[in-house]
């Protein structure tokens, strides 16, 4: 297969390394010389088993079949692929994820070659694929979280820990299909090395859930690499609200009157405000919030909408005779 690699660093380098044990790989980096040192197989970031591969491809005693370019059009236009691994910057300023790059990358390749599956490699914020969909009007991207360190990116590729994708039904097939050559890249080196098989679980799931699972991921490794043994870190998002703000905001996203409200006396010991103040955690982890409030409860409500069989199940039984207990007589 041939498959493009958008961006070379620690994500996408070792993507591109992973899969050209098996596959022809063509690499988009932004500069010559960047280019010049790839196609020698020097590593431009640092990385022990980028590295070691590298060296062995140099020594002769290992072949991979990468090729890194700056000719974007060419790139994306000869490929069966195109894996968009390119940098998201947080925004302190704005609070916002800079996904200028990943865009360029979708917008190269819809240009040239507009049927080709891709997948985004990149971090970027819950609800983004769903956004990309539907701005561009495609179904042909799809989004597969990176759980990476920084230094072991090829070595967490070739040792994963899950692999995930994101999809929905009509894709799901490509998502399985990209599954496999990740797990293919892993069972590779296994073999060469003569290792024993990794169990290494694939999950194909929701895009916006895929998106989420690496939220959540990077936030506990955040805490678990950065963090000292201790402390206690705040994780929020600087969007204090009042109760009725947030029924007030969930009737509008429903379409519903604010009649419906109904209310109800306090209960006894009634907490009056949760403060929740990130500060610490985003000063010393370098943690930030990827999804802003306003985009967020949009995406909670239409999962729940999504969800309705689960909802009842929820909002019965023992659900019900709790809320009798609670607030039926107020």
């Amino acid at each position: 297969m041939k498959i493009t690699v958008a961006g070379v660093g620690y994500v996408g380098l070792s993507l591109a390394v992973l899969l050209a044990q098996k596959h022809e790989v063509t690499a988009i980096t932004t500069t010559e010389r960047k280019a010049e040192k790839l196609n020698q197989f020097i590593s431009p970031i640092q990385d022990e088993e980028i590295e070691r591969f590298f060296k062995e491809v140099r020594e002769g005693s290992r072949t991979l079949h990468l090729h890194t370019t700056t000719d974007k059009e060419a790139a994306y236009r000869d490929a069966e692929l195109v894996i968009v691994a390119t940098p998201t910057n947080y925004d302190d300023e704005h609070q916002f994820f800079d996904t200028s790059a990943v865009e360029d990358a979708i917008e190269w390749t819809l240009k040239v070659n507009p049927d080709v599956l891709m997948v985004i490699k990149s971090t970027i914020p819950v609800g983004y694929t769903d956004s990309v969909l539907k701005k561009y009007g495609v179904r042909s991207i799809i989004f597969s979280p990176e759980f990476l360190r920084e230094s072991k990116a090829l070595y967490d590729n070739l040792h994963p820990s899950r692999i995930v994708v994101g999809t929905y039904d009509d894709h799901r097939a490509d998502a399985e299909m990209f599954a496999d050559l990740l797990l293919e890249g892993a069972r590779a080196e296994e073999q060469r090395a003569g290792l024993p098989e990794q169990n290494i679980p694939i999950l194909i799931a929701h895009p916006t859930e895929a998106e989420a699972i690496k939220l959540f991921a990077n936030t506990y490794l955040a805490v678990l690499e950065r963090g000292t043994v201790g402390e206690v870190y705040n994780l929020g998002g600087h969007n204090e609200k009042t109760n009725i703000e947030i029924v007030k905001i969930i009737l509008k996203e429903l379409g519903k009157s604010e009649e419906l409200i109904t209310y109800v006396a306090d209960r006894k010991g009634h907490d009056q405000r949760y403060a929740i103040d990130p500060t610490k955690a985003m000063r010393e982890l370098g943690w930030a919030p990827t999804t802003m409030f306003a985009d967020g409860i949009k995406l909670t409500i239409q999962w729940y909408k999504e969800h309705m069989d689960w909802m009842q199940e929820c909002t019965s039984g023992d659900y019900t005779k709790y809320y009798e207990q609670m607030y039926g007589n107020r």
